[in-house]
């Protein structure tokens, strides 16, 4: 790895070093007798520096807190991540979970999330939300403007207060929304941030009376938004990246449904039912789609 020197190299190095020193104090102990202070000085104290050396040498280099991964390590990760396999992009980073490099945890942190959306077992799905949370959290105490940090922050913080209930997981509503401007106002061209955002907002239009009343007790103001604000994100996510997510053809469909326009709905929601699936939620997906299709009457 590049953030190791070599065992070996050291090792050697630092013998040749001590082997030379000592020869050097053996010429002078025949040159000057003991009489001399300066030389025996010298003989006390370059006794202990090639002892240090050595056991240095012998020490495997510690990977140090601040120390970057390289470019082509994090190119690997998002490959693997790109092709769902979550597990994979984990481990090939989780030797650097005690690093500083916000590069490194929010990926581990996007790892583990998107993981435990495929764990059955209701426990190890929180336990992976939850150490998902703790490696977002400790990035954003790093850097406060990476916009990737700022995205799953958002996700993560909505994942675990959902583990804690309907009450935690809206009083985290306003929360989630603006660490979700936040990445877009850092990076405008994401376009699965700016579908975030109008999955946000399509939630609090579409949120059931009894959620209003908890978000009234929780909030002075409560959560405020619009069918056509979550519109207005969907199209743009989709501008930006066109056909990138099942999930968002999906929802422009059922934006235009909630506006009374079934042509566009219809169009989104044929696009969605005929995108070639490779995960659960893309199955998800197609198969909504399907479904409403059904039920629009031009």
């Amino acid at each position: 790895m590049l953030q190791y020197k070599s065992f070996h190299y050291r090792l050697a190095y630092n013998l040749f070093r001590y082997a030379v020193i000592i020869s050097r104090r053996k010429i002078l102990a025949q040159q000057f007798p003991v009489k001399h202070f300066a030389v025996h000085q010298y003989r006390l104290h370059v006794g202990w520096i090639p002892l240090f050396t050595v056991l240095y040498a012998a020490v495997p280099e510690k990977k140090q807190q601040g120390q970057k991964v390289s470019r082509l390590l994090l190119d690997r990760a998002d490959e693997l991540y790109n092709a769902n396999r979550y597990e994979e992009t984990y481990n090939s980073l989780k030797e650097y979970q005690d690093t500083d490099d916000v590069e490194v945890l929010w990926r581990l942190s996007r790892a583990l999330y998107s993981h435990s959306k495929q764990e059955r077992d209701s426990k190890k799905k929180k336990e992976l939300v939850a150490e998902s949370f703790r490696l977002i959290k400790h990035a954003l105490s790093l850097e406060k403007d990476n916009w990737a940090v700022h995205k799953w922050y958002a996700v993560l913080l909505d994942a675990n207060a959902s583990h804690e209930g309907i009450k935690a997981r809206i009083s985290e509503l306003t929360n989630v929304k603006h660490h979700l401007q936040k990445a877009a106002e850092l990076n405008p061209t994401d376009a699965t941030t700016l579908y975030m955002l109008g999955s946000w907002c399509y939630g609090i239009a579409d949120m059931p009376w009894y959620q209003r009343k908890i978000a009234s007790t929780l909030f002075a103001t409560p959560p405020y938004s619009s069918y056509e604000e979550a519109l207005s994100y969907f199209l743009k996510a989709e501008e930006t990246d066109p056909n990138f997510y099942s999930l968002n053809l999906l929802m422009l469909g059922k934006s235009y449904m909630q506006l009374q326009n079934p042509e566009r709905a219809k169009h989104y929601l044929k696009l969605a039912s005929l995108y070639p699936a490779k995960t659960d939620e893309d199955f998800e997906a197609t198969k909504e789609a399907t479904e409403l299709l059904k039920k629009i009457k031009l």
